[in-house]
C-alpha cells in the first residue's frame, strides 16, 4: 500500500527532525498529517525509539512539552532501545 509507505517516509522524516531539534518542521509535519490514518505520533521504529522518547533523550524541552500536548500521543510507551540489548 502505497500510502502506508507514504506515511512510514512521513514517521521517519519526523524522526530526523526530532533528532535534530527542528520544532518548526516537526509541528510542520504532524499538522499535515494528523487526520492520516497512517500517520502514527508513537510510531516506533526498528530500533525501538519513538518522536518522544528522540526528543527527551536528545533534551529538546520544548518539543517535548508539544508533543505531550498532543491529544494522540502515548505518554505511557515503554521504549526498548535495541542496540543495547
Amino acid at each position: 500500500n502505497s500510502m502506508v509507505q507514504e506515511n512510514k517516509e512521513e514517521n521517519e522524516k519526523l524522526f530526523e527532525y526530532c533528532k535534530k531539534g527542528m520544532i518548526k518542521e516537526i509541528k510542520e509535519i504532524i499538522e499535515k498529517n494528523e487526520k492520516e490514518k497512517d500517520f502514527d505520533i508513537n510510531y516506533v521504529n526498528e530500533k525501538g525509539e519513538n518522536a518522544l522518547n528522540i526528543c527527551c533523550e536528545k533534551g529538546y524541552f520544548d518539543i517535548v512539552v508539544y508533543l505531550t500536548n498532543l491529544e494522540n500521543i502515548n505518554l505511557n510507551t515503554i521504549i526498548t532501545n535495541k542496540d543495547e540489548e
